[in-house]
């Protein structure tokens, strides 16, 4: 009888934390009257940025904050902040957020979205959060054991975090995919096809090759800024949600690019540089985790750059013992020769990197090795003295040894075209 009543009081006090909690996230809500929640594969970094950017640009006192590369709190000021972790990530830290977003006085709120499973979703967005509008980068295949081995059950995914009634911005080219589409447009979300065919510019020197014909999608097509490159397809992405919110822009935008003046980029943001000593292009990718957009990425680079396509290319891999789902899915694109590689190097954690060496000569004809080196220094010398005169596309995962080579390569790198 006393267990019963010791689990009678539990429950309790249970459920009494549960709506204390409930009326100050209500309170907290009711203070901030925008939440922008962005969701999707690929590209939330990189929205949130542009979104936060030319609200502020608008003279709106906003909150932001990303959770890709190195996650961030993106100050009313334009100043950010860099986010401590003790464990592991958890939607749990978006509380936080949102209570800083009060005390810091904004009125605007945006926020990536963390979760990756369906359930996770709908309390980061649907209990924590409850955004007033939605933008919807993507539904790519990743995280295919929480999200699902299609696009469609990846949208299938995303619709948890959608409330019924809410705007849902996405790019027009996502719901070319007509199960996509029909999942989105069951959601009860107000979904909003925003055009990202930016002209459909295309360089006739870079048609000439196979993995620059692919540019065909629309979101294989970026603007340069200094240091970085944006997605179109994100940038008007974060255009449109801030036009029907009736925001104009008090200062120019940077004439070349058409961004904010003062726009900074998610610092695991695509980057192309050259290794003057060694005359090695550089392509930073490993955000690019999956094969669709990292295929994106290199049409892109070579719709900017058609000399590139001349270059031997050589994939540098980032392999992560605890994303063997992402490994696979490489491994799949490689056997469909998806991208045009001369050869390949496999770094990051040593024992999975040998058993995909393996696969990769096994069902494929491409070379593959991995390097004896462990820190980023040597590595990055190594690769360069290595692969003279070729183009460095790296990619898989930005976590570990891809954050390191980053730091590395933007310390003794330039830019290249520039």
């Amino acid at each position: 009888m006393h267990t019963l009543w010791v689990i009678i009081g539990g429950l309790a006090v249970a459920l009494i934390g549960l709506a204390v909690e409930t009326l100050l996230l209500r309170r907290m809500r009711r203070r901030l009257p925008i939440r922008i929640l962005v969701i999707g594969t690929r590209g939330k970094s990189s929205v949130t940025r542009l979104v936060h950017a030319r609200l502020r640009d608008a003279g709106c006192r906003v909150l932001g904050k990303t959770t890709g590369s190195r996650p961030r709190i993106l100050l009313p000021d334009g100043e950010e902040t860099p986010i401590t972790r003790r464990g592991a990530a958890s939607i749990l830290e978006q509380k936080r957020v949102l209570r800083r977003a009060v005390e810091t006085l904004c009125d605007v709120l945006v926020i990536e979205g963390m979760a990756i499973s369906p359930e996770n979703a709908q309390a980061e967005s649907l209990r924590i959060i409850q955004p007033t509008h939605i933008l919807l980068t993507n539904a790519r295949v990743d995280h295919v054991e929480l999200a699902g081995s299609t696009e469609r059950q990846v949208a299938r995914s995303l619709t948890w975090a959608i409330p019924h009634g809410v705007p849902v911005y996405i790019p027009q080219s996502e719901l070319g995919n007509g199960g996509v589409r029909d999942v989105l447009q069951s959601s009860g979300g107000h979904i909003i096809a925003v055009p990202d065919d930016g002209g459909a510019r295309r360089n006739d020197a870079a048609r000439g090759s196979d993995a620059a014909s692919r540019n065909a999608n629309p979101q294989a097509e970026f603007v340069a800024d200094t240091g970085a490159r944006q997605f179109v397809s994100n940038l008007k992405l974060a255009e449109a949600c801030c036009r029907d919110l009736g925001i104009r822009l008090l200062s120019p935008c940077e004439p070349r690019s058409g961004l904010p003046a003062d726009f900074h980029a998610d610092p695991g943001e695509l980057h192309v540089l050259i290794d003057p000593e060694n005359d090695v292009v550089i392509a930073n990718a490993f955000s690019a985790n999956e094969p669709l957009s990292t295929e994106l990425a290199v049409s892109a680079i070579y719709a900017e750059h058609p000399e590139l396509v001349h270059r031997p290319m050589i994939g540098v891999f980032n392999v992560r013992h605890d994303r063997g789902d992402r490994t696979h899915l490489w491994l799949s694109a490689l056997r469909r020769n998806m991208l045009p590689f001369a050869g390949m190097v496999l770094v990051g954690d040593r024992a999975h990197g040998h058993a995909a060496v393996r696969m990769i000569r096994q069902f494929t004809d491409i070379p593959a090795i991995t390097l004896r080196e462990r820190g980023a220094e040597q590595l990055a010398v190594r690769l360069g003295r290595m692969y003279r005169q070729r183009l460095l596309l790296c990619f898989g995962n930005f976590a570990g040894i891809g954050q390191e080579l980053t730091d590395v390569w933007q310390r003794t790198c330039d830019e290249y075209g520039r």
